[in-house]
C-alpha cells in the first residue's frame, strides 16, 4: 500500500483538531500523519529529522506508547529504527536520569491514518508542563505569583490553570455564548488589568471579569476597539466582527495619526524619544 506522510506541530488530545497549535515552555508537540501502511522507514527517518531540529545533539531518553493497531513487533523495529537515525544525528538514547530531554512518542490513528505524535520536554525534570486544550487558543496570559497562573482564551472560554507539583491543572474555566456566528478564522484578545483580573476580546463580543470572590466573568455583545498593547499605550483599535482583521480605525491614535491601513497585527519597537509602531498590513506590506 502507498504512503502519504505530513508533518506539523499540534496540542490536542484530539488527532482531528489539527487548526490548534501551541509551544509552552520547553516543550514542543510534533505530528506525524501517514496513511496505512507497512514500511515506516519514510516516517520514521522524518520524524528523527524533526526531533534532532529541536534537541540538536546531545542524550534523551525515549518513551513510545501504542494505543494504534500497529503490532508490537513493528513497534520495535521502530524503535530500533528511530534509535539509529537519531544517532546519525549525534543522538544517544539513555536512561531519562541522564537524559537533557525526554522524548515521549504516541501510536495513535483515526480512519484514515496513523498519527503519531512526539512530545519533546527539555530538561529531564520538566515534565507535565503543557496546557492541552480541545479548542484552539486564542491568546494567552500569565499571572506571576503563588501560585504562577496562565489564562487561556478558546473560542468558547476563558480557562485558569495553576501550576501546581509541577505541572499546570485546571482551576476555573467561563464559558460564554454570543449571538452572532464567529468568523471562520477566529482572532481573540486576552487583557489583564490591574482593577480586575482580565479583560477578553472576541469579534463581537466583550468580557470581563468581575473584582470579587469567587471569580466570575461577564460577556456582552460589543464593537469597542481592541487594546492593541500593553496599557502603556493606550492605544486600541476596531476589529471587523466578520473578518480576521483590524479595519484601520485607530482610538485614540497615534499621536496625529488616526487611522492605519487594514491590518493583521501591530507590535511597538520604543525608542529613546519616540514609539515605532510596525504593522502586518491584509495588503501584504
Amino acid at each position: 500500500m502507498g504512503m502519504r506522510c505530513s508533518l506539523g506541530i499540534y496540542n490536542s488530545r484530539n488527532p482531528e483538531m489539527f487548526p490548534s497549535c501551541l509551544r509552552w515552555l520547553a516543550s514542543v508537540l510534533l505530528l506525524l500523519q501517514c496513511a496505512f501502511a507497512s514500511d515506516w522507514r519514510i516516517p520514521e527517518a522524518q520524524l528523527a529529522d524533526k526531533i534532532a531540529a529541536i534537541t540538536g545533539p546531545g542524550v534523551i531518553a525515549l518513551n513510545l506508547d501504542n494505543r494504534s493497531s500497529i503490532i508490537s513487533a513493528d513497534i520495535d523495529s521502530i524503535r530500533h529504527r528511530l534509535v539509529s537515525d537519531l544517532g546519525e544525528h549525534g543522538i544517544r538514547v539513555w536512561d531519562p536520569d541522564q537524559a537533557a530531554a525526554i522524548v515521549a512518542i504516541t501510536f495513535s490513528e483515526n480512519l484514515q491514518s496513523y498519527v503519531w505524535v512526539a512530545e519533546v520536554r527539555q530538561g529531564a525534570n520538566e515534565l507535565s508542563t503543557l496546557i492541552f486544550s480541545p479548542d484552539p487558543i486564542l491568546d494567552l496570559a500569565v499571572v506571576e505569583g503563588n501560585p504562577r497562573r496562565v489564562l487561556a482564551l478558546s473560542a468558547t472560554s476563558v480557562t485558569i490553570y495553576d501550576f501546581k507539583d509541577n505541572r499546570w491543572i485546571q482551576a476555573q474555566a467561563f464559558p460564554f455564548t454570543h449571538s452572532k456566528p464567529f468568523p471562520r478564522d477566529l482572532r481573540g484578545r486576552l487583557v489583564l488589568r490591574s482593577d480586575h483580573l482580565f479583560d477578553a476580546f472576541l469579534p463581537g463580543v466583550f468580557c470581563r471579569s468581575a473584582n470579587s470572590s469567587p471569580l466570575t466573568m461577564n460577556c456582552s455583545g460589543s464593537d469597542d476597539p481592541w487594546p492593541l498593547q500593553t496599557q502603556d499605550f493606550g492605544v486600541s483599535a476596531f476589529f471587523s466582527p466578520a473578518r480576521n482583521f483590524f479595519t484601520g480605525a485607530l482610538a485614540p491614535g497615534i499621536g496625529k495619526q488616526k487611522a492605519a491601513p487594514p491590518f493583521y497585527a501591530v507590535a511597538v519597537v520604543p525608542r529613546d524619544k519616540y514609539a515605532l509602531w510596525i504593522f502586518a498590513g491584509v495588503d501584504g506590506q
